[in-house]
This record gives structure tokens, sequence and C-alpha cells, in this order.
């Protein structure tokens, strides 16, 4: 039986405008889906992104990573401190020379710690009193550790919870990193599919130099420059990032419907191929459409692959 998902529960964290264009995609047909998205900026430049993921059943751990995609249509998130790749997340912080400016931004961060009920200092009578001495406190902090700010966005990077996809299912050194050198698989999602996680997924930008941070940040600077950035060395990954607000080091269930087609590697051993029968037998049994199955072969006359059709049939 299939999971109805309810996009607009907390733990998604989308703002109306997002609600609004979920309810839009709801009431088109999929052509006219993937015509729309495709005009929305910063997501995927195709129709389809991919998940390389390593694969063996004798790995208790693997074998459910697997399964949480395919059968549960969960994303795992994972921290940025979790990631291969320390300077994922990084940025250059540089504090506003204006100190009006830094103090007007404690005082609303104040205001907006009071008015969430969290009083840190209670024994303070008045509002405003209070605010005056957050802040207060907050600049001189400041002033005596001037890499406070830094180490303070350090500690509240790892809030946010990341899934890493690509724009491309022929990556050979993506294969080869992230596919346990071509023995493992690929997995294709169709974006327009799931308008509630999948379609707010977003194309990372490669950068030489670190992106600089003006503290405090306005706006969806962190986001555009910080979040969504990453180092030039890593650009043929193509990477697509869903970046969640809400979890971290937890789960997230997108449509399952959206996860369209396996692709094994051009060394996937034959004799794992009854578990990822066993797995899509599962899915079927849920309600959830039958994904293809395809197999990466090796071009015989370039450095490069080629996805086929895999013969093996596939049964519930």
């Amino acid at each position: 039986m299939t999971m109805t998902l309810d996009y607009r529960l907390p733990k998604y964290g989308l703002t109306k405008n997002q609600l609004d264009t979920i309810a839009r995609f709801n009431g088109l047909k999929n052509w006219q889906r993937r015509k729309l998205h495709k005009r929305m900026s910063g997501g995927p430049a195709g129709v389809h992104v991919y998940k390389y993921l390593p694969f063996d059943p004798a790995d208790a751990f693997r074998l459910k990573q697997m399964r949480d995609l395919v059968v549960e249509s969960a994303l795992y998130l994972s921290a940025p401190s979790d990631f291969n790749d320390p300077y994922d997340f990084r940025a250059r912080i540089l504090v506003n020379e204006n100190a009006e400016h830094v103090r007007k931004h404690f005082e609303k961060s104040a205001r907006r710690l009071l008015n969430e009920g969290e009083d840190p200092i209670p024994h303070v009578l008045g509002k405003s009193k209070k605010v005056d001495v957050l802040a207060s406190r907050a600049m001189a902090k400041l002033i005596a550790n001037p890499d406070f700010v830094t180490s303070s966005f350090f500690a509240a990077r790892d809030k946010n919870g990341v899934f890493c996809f690509s724009e491309d299912p022929r990556g050979i050194l993506m294969w080869a990193h992230y596919a346990w050198g071509h023995k493992g698989i690929c997995l294709q999602f169709d974006v327009s599919r799931d308008p509630g996680v999948l379609m707010f997924s977003h194309r990372v930008a490669y950068r030489d130099e670190l992106p600089t941070i003006i503290w405090p940040v306005k706006g969806n600077e962190l986001v555009d420059k910080v979040i969504f950035s990453k180092g030039s060395a890593w650009k043929s990954e193509k990477e697509v990032r869903y970046v969640s607000v809400r979890m971290v080091r937890d789960s997230l269930h997108f449509d399952g419907c959206a996860l369209r087609g396996i692709i094994l590697g051009s060394r996937f051993p034959s004799k794992n191929l009854s578990v990822i029968n066993d797995l899509i037998g599962e899915r079927l049994r849920r309600g959830l459409p039958m994904p293809a199955l395809y197999q990466a072969r090796e071009d015989q006359e370039n450095y490069g692959i080629f996805i086929a059709r895999h013969e093996a049939r596939v049964s519930s």
C-alpha cells in the first residue's frame, strides 16, 4: 500500500509559496510538470537525478541503505561534517565593520529569542531591558573573541540535513568512487514526480575560491553562496543537493513513484541480482510502480560507458 505524503507537515519545512507550487503541480499531467519544473531556477537541468550506491547484500548497512530508497522511499539526510570533503559548507566569514549594524542584528535576535519564550535572564524586568542586556552580552563576546562568529557558523551548519544526487548516470569517477568500482548501482529519479522533496533539490555551483560572507548575513546569501557551493575539483560530480533545515541525521520520505530506474554497474556481480529482485518485489507489493532495470556497459572505443536495458526479468 503506497504512502500518502502530507507536505504541509513541519518536517518538510515548506513555505506557503512552495506549497502553492506543489498544488499547481498536482493538477498537471507529468509532461506538464516537467515543462514547469524546467522553468524553475536552480534545479537540475534534466528530468532525472541519480544516486550512486555501493551494494553488498552481506553488509547490513548497505542493504538497509538500498532498501530505504527502493522500498521505504526515504532519504537519509546527513550532516555536512559527515561528508568526505572537509570544505563542504565552508566560507570565509567577515564581520561587518559597522558596529551599529551588528548591534541591531543582536537586538533583533534577542527579540526573537524572547518572543519564542526562551528567557535566559528572567530576573531582569521589561522586555526592552532584556533585549538590551542580551545584545550587550553578545557584543562583548564578539569583541573578546573575534572568531566567535566563525565558530558559531560551523556549529550551526550541522543543523542542516543534506542528501546528494548527480545529474549524470555515466560518470566514470562516480561509478568508481561511490559505487565500489562499478560493482554497485545507480538509482534514477524523476524529479517532477515528487513535487515536495526532489523538486526542491538544487544544482551545486563549482568555484575555485571559498565564498565570502559578510556577517550578519542578508536574505538568502548563506544558501546561495555556501550551501550550494563546492570546490571546482569536484565539478565532474555534477551534484544536485536536497537540503533540509528541519531534519538532520534522520530519514525523510519522498514520493516512491519518483524512482524510475535501477542501473547496475558494469561489474555488478550476477549473484547479487536476486537481492535486487527481492527488493523490487517488496516494492511492488507496496503498490509502487516497477522501476526499469538497466546495465552500465563499457564503451569499446572511448573512455566512457553507455547504459542499456538489462535482459533480466523482475517478478513480484
